[in-house]
C-alpha cells in the first residue's frame, strides 16, 4: 500500500484548539451528527463528547467539518490508545451519565 502523501497544491486547515472558529466548528459537528457517537451510536451532551477526526492531522488531515466526526469520550480515548469499540465500555459510560444526570 502507497503511504499517504498529501497534494503539494492542497493547503491543510488547522485551528487553534482554543481559538473561537474551532470551538463554533466542533458545535457545528456535533449538531450535524445529532449529539450522537459515530460508534457507540448513543446521544450524548456536549459536555461528553470530542471531536474526531476522519484523516489525522498527522496524515494531512485539515480541521475542516467533512474531516471530523462526533464521538463520546469513551470511544474516542479507545480509538486513540488503539483499541476497537467495546460495547461493555461503552454501556458502563452510558450509565455513569444517566446517574450524574439523575435520569
Amino acid at each position: 500500500m502507497t503511504p499517504f502523501r498529501p497534494d503539494p497544491k492542497h493547503k491543510r486547515i488547522a485551528l487553534n484548539r482554543n481559538s473561537v472558529a474551532w470551538k463554533k466548528l466542533v458545535l457545528e459537528v456535533f449538531k450535524r451528527d445529532g449529539y450522537r457517537c459515530a460508534d457507540c451510536g448513543r446521544v450524548f451532551p456536549f459536555e461528553y463528547l470530542a471531536p474526531c477526526h476522519i484523516r489525522s492531522v498527522g496524515a494531512g488531515g485539515s480541521d475542516v467539518a467533512g474531516n471530523l466526526q462526533t464521538k463520546c469520550k469513551s470511544c474516542h480515548g479507545r480509538e486513540h490508545m488503539g483499541l476497537k469499540p467495546n460495547q461493555e465500555t461503552q454501556n458502563k459510560f452510558y450509565d455513569q451519565f444517566i446517574s450524574e444526570m439523575g435520569l
